[in-house]
C-alpha cells in the first residue's frame, strides 16, 4: 500500500479543481524563460523534523518552487515560512494534518488569500514539540496582513502540465517543455528504490508532492522535502517515471508605481540633458 505524506490527488473536473488551468492555455504564459529546462532549486526544507510529521508536502514543495523562481529572476535568496502557509491552509479546511492537501488548492491559497511571509515571522522553532504545536500558530490574522504585502510585488499563476490519460513518454515530453517556462512540481510514490534509482510500479497511487529540477540522461531529478542524507534533498528517479500529475508555476514581478514614476523622471531628465547639449 502506498504511503501518503501529505498529498491528496485532485479530481480536476471543474474550474475550481483547475480544469481550465492547463499548460499553454494562456498566451502570456507561453514564454520560454529557461531554455535549458534546468533549475537550481534552493536548498530543501524537511517537512518532518524531530519526529514531527506535518503532512504538508504540498506546502513545502510549492513554496520551494516559488522561492527558486524568484532566485532565478532576481538573484535573491528568499526563505518563506511553510508553517505560516500550512496553518492558514489548516484553518481554511484545505489541509488536513493527518492526510494532507490538494496542491491546486495550496497554489490558489497563495495566489488569492495568503501570499507569502518570511520564515523569520513564523519559524519551525525549538518550542514546537508536537504536530499540534506546529498547527497552533498564533496571531494568524495579523500575520496574514503581512503576507498579503507579497501581492504588491508578485503575481502567481499556475497550470497543470496535463489533464487526462498520458503515457509516461508523453508526460516526459510535456514536463521538459514546462521546465523551460517555469518551476515544476510533480506527484510521486514516496519512496522506493532499486538499482540506486527511485521507481513506481504500474498502477501505484501517488502519495507525495515534490519539485522537479531537471532531466539528466533522461532520468528525472527531484528536490524533495525528505533528505537522502543530511543536507542532501536530491533524488534520482527511473527513466519515464509515471508521474500522476504535475504543475508549472509562473511568477510575474509587478512594477511599483513609485518605480514607474522614477523611471519616467530619469527618461525625462536624460531627454532634457540631451536637448541642452
Amino acid at each position: 500500500m502506498t504511503k501518503n505524506y501529505g498529498f491528496i490527488i485532485p479530481r480536476i473536473t471543474n474550474r475550481e479543481e483547475g480544469s481550465e488551468h492547463l499548460l499553454g492555455s494562456l498566451d502570456d504564459e507561453g514564454t520560454i524563460i529557461n531554455p535549458r529546462g534546468v533549475w537550481e532549486w534552493l536548498n530543501g526544507e524537511e517537512q518532518r523534523k524531530r519526529g514531527i510529521e506535518t503532512f504538508a508536502c504540498t506546502v513545502f514543495a510549492t513554496l520551494r518552487a516559488i522561492e527558486t523562481e524568484i532566485k532565478f529572476k532576481t538573484g535573491i535568496n528568499i526563505d518563506y515560512s511553510s508553517r505560516y502557509l500550512a496553518n492558514i491552509a489548516y484553518k481554511k479546511g484545505i489541509l488536513n494534518p493527518q492526510v494532507g492537501a490538494d496542491p491546486h488548492k495550496i497554489a490558489e491559497l497563495i495566489r488569492t488569500i495568503a501570499g507569502c511571509l518570511g520564515n523569520d515571522r513564523a519559524p519551525w522553532s525549538d518550542e514546537i514539540k508536537t504536530a499540534d504545536d506546529y498547527y497552533a500558530l498564533k496571531d494568524i490574522a495579523e500575520l496574514m496582513k503581512e503576507g498579503e504585502r507579497w501581492f504588491d510585488e508578485w503575481e502567481l499563476r499556475h497550470r497543470w502540465v496535463w489533464i487526462g490519460n498520458q503515457t509516461p513518454q508523453e508526460k516526459q515530453k510535456l514536463l521538459k517543455i514546462a521546465l523551460t517556462k517555469g518551476t515544476v512540481c510533480v506527484s510521486v510514490v514516496a519512496w522506493q528504490q532499486r538499482n540506486g534509482l527511485y521507481y513506481k510500479e504500474i498502477g501505484e497511487r501517488d502519495g507525495h508532492w515534490t519539485g522537479l529540477e531537471r532531466y539528466e540522461d533522461e532520468l528525472p531529478i527531484v528536490e524533495d522535502s525528505y533528505p537522502e542524507s543530511e543536507g542532501d534533498f536530491e533524488k534520482v528517479l527511473e527513466s519515464n517515471y509515471d508521474f500522476g500529475i504535475a504543475k508549472v508555476y509562473y511568477l510575474k514581478k509587478k512594477i511599483k508605481v513609485e518605480e514607474t514614476k522614477k523611471n519616467r523622471f530619469i527618461n525625462w531628465f536624460r531627454t532634457l540633458k540631451f536637448n541642452f547639449n
